[in-house]
């Protein structure tokens, strides 16, 4: 990029003025206001008080600094001290210095009255909007006063468009339909501008794009025609962005941007897809879904041949049990209905609608693997064609898609377990074994929490306590709180977060407990209960529902501890 001088019609630009003063607006004030308001913005400043005033070049240019000049001028008969002058800059703005801060202040100390002080600011504009909006907070303690004084203001700069770029495309674009849309590109400044173009499209655009490298003459303008076609849903939206770069004194600067969003018109052959029930809930491991394909000739003429593809899409589809009148291609996971298999695809006459289905569930377990093994979903992508083009339409074939996703719930667990041997836990358990009737046994409780696709949020783990079971010692746990809680006979963990895969790829958060048990009369020859059923609940953060499970009550067969026969567990 050559280097840019400042152009002579620039000038420096009264902001604003600012003032803490209780006096009157004065005529020739505003006055003044209108003869000198071609050249500066300007708010009359009374003669008394404390007042602001901001000063700086308009309009500015990318890349080039300038400098904002702020004056704080002491108009009352006292003198003010402790007077900062802060200057906050907008996006796209940064400080001359090459400096990462946004604020930027400096100390005056103290101004006499009837003095003033200026101080000025060095800044760059780094990205092209047509007015940056800077702030300026002035504080200051006046003598007569116990506490500061704030005077804060916004104001803007004209910012100097040197590379306008512009894009044009048809607002409404029918899917598969070539269509023409334009770029364009004028230098409005006197110096030649080496530009590189950055284009951002979406992957389902196919189009050609302008060269991304030139060198642009000083006023120079240049229109492009180009040609796109694209195949999405009806309704739905696409972008094409343009940025547009160049470089100063070594230092990159985004000159201009444009951007347009386009919409996909309605079809010559719509095409819908939704679920049994029209299913908007998450869908739990094995659960079976049933899509039906729905479709409707909008034209004024037959559509013959027509074919349909679906694609099913996510880890978490049983292939095993899908079941559709179409050709099913396992590999690649796809339904193909045509003349073949559906011999009503031959021919839709004008208005006529039919509709496909298929059936398939979700499996029964998550194919966890990897860390990143998460947050499941399961999509069907659609796509409806045929070859009889309507008059009016540049197209090969008549083409639509449609699509639907259903996220997987996922799932969380809390396993329980009780030991009498536990020396691993550094508890020692005292009491008999077998249990005697009116003789304490004390047992240790562990709770594993997994979780295994999702995130969960405010996790509680709970269960309460039979007669004669009562917590005792303290708890160890590794996150969370743990509370029990006596005239309900029940204990609590409360984990405010357990991250997917937790138990799975990686150990689970786990809490050991100890309770002391005395059977009663009615226990001899049995097991005694010592925990009720544990139930977790918690916030799925994939789905945004709330999801629990339960385990069965523990008793003293201490099912889990390898050390004790069943036997030895049967109250005597």
């Amino acid at each position: 990029m050559s280097s840019m001088s400042r152009k002579e019609k620039q000038s420096k630009k009264r902001i604003k003025k600012e003032n803490h003063a209780n006096t009157i607006w004065m005529v020739a004030g505003l006055s003044l206001l209108v003869i000198i308001g071609a050249a500066y913005v300007f708010f009359s400043q009374p003669s008394g008080g404390v007042s602001v005033d901001v000063e700086t070049e308009a309009p500015v240019r990318i890349g080039e600094a300038f400098d904002v000049s702020v004056t704080l001028e002491n108009n009352s008969e006292e003198e003010i001290s402790e007077a900062v002058i802060s200057l906050i800059l907008p996006q796209g703005v940064v400080f001359a210095d090459g400096r990462s801060d946004v604020r930027r202040s400096v100390d005056i100390k103290s101004v006499p009255g009837g003095a003033f002080e200026r101080e000025s600011f060095k800044v760059v504009i780094t990205d092209y909007s047509e007015q940056k909006t800077f702030n300026i907070e002035t504080e200051y303690q006046p003598a007569s006063l116990n506490k500061p004084l704030k005077i804060t203001r916004d104001f803007s700069v004209d910012v100097e468009r040197w590379l306008e770029i512009g894009i044009e495309a048809p607002e409404n674009i029918v899917s598969g339909e070539e269509f023409e849309w334009v770029f364009s590109y004028k230098n409005n400044s006197n110096d030649d501008w080496d530009v590189n173009f950055e284009f951002n499209i979406p992957e389902e655009l196919e189009t050609d794009l302008p060269e991304e490298n030139l060198t642009i003459s000083a006023g120079e303008e240049e229109s492009q025609v180009l040609t796109g076609s694209i195949i999405l849903e009806e309704g739905k939206s696409f972008f094409i962005r343009a940025i547009a770069k160049g470089k100063m004194e070594g230092k990159e600067y985004i000159l201009d941007e444009a951007y347009i969003e386009p919409v996909m018109a309605s079809s010559p052959l719509s095409l819908n897809i939704v679920t049994a029930g029209d299913l908007d809930e998450p869908v739990s491991p094995g659960q079976e879904i049933t899509y039906s394909i729905s479709f409707r000739n909008n034209t004024d003429i037959p559509l013959s041949n027509i074919s349909v593809r679906a694609s099913l899409i996510g880890e978490m589809f049983d292939m095993e049990s899908i079941s559709s009148r179409g050709d099913i291609n396992f590999p690649a996971k796809t339904i193909t209905w045509n003349i073949g298999n559906v011999p009503e695809l031959q021919k839709l006459d004008p208005g006529e609608s039919r509709s496909l289905g298929l059936s398939i569930k979700a499996k029964d377990s998550y194919p966890i693997m990897r860390l990143n093994d998460r947050n499941f979903t399961l999509g069907v992508n659609v796509r409806i064609e045929s070859p009889t083009v309507p008059y009016a339409l540049k197209v090969l074939k008549t083409i639509n898609v449609a699509s639907v996703t259903h996220k997987v719930s996922g799932k969380i667990e809390a396993n329980a377990k009780a030991l009498y041997r536990d020396a691993a836990s550094g508890i020692i358990n005292a009491g008999s074994l077998p249990p005697m009737v009116g003789q304490p046994t004390e047992y240790t409780v562990h709770w594993d929490v997994i979780s295994y696709s999702t995130d969960m949020s405010d996790v509680e783990v709970s269960a309460e306590l039979p007669p004669g079971v009562d917590f005792v010692g303290e708890p160890q746990i590794d996150a969370g709180e743990f509370e029990s809680i006596e005239e309900e006979n029940k204990v609590i963990w409360k984990i405010p977060k357990v991250l997917a895969t937790t138990g799975i790829l990686s150990e689970p958060i786990s809490a050991i407990f100890q309770i002391r048990a005395v059977p009663l009369p009615g226990h001899i020859g049995g097991y005694m209960p010592i925990l009720g059923p544990t139930s977790v609940s918690a916030k799925d953060d994939f789905t945004g529902r709330q999801t629990s499970s339960f385990q069965e009550f523990l008793t003293t067969e201490l099912k889990g501890d390898p050390t004790v026969r069943s036997e030895d567990g049967i109250v005597r």
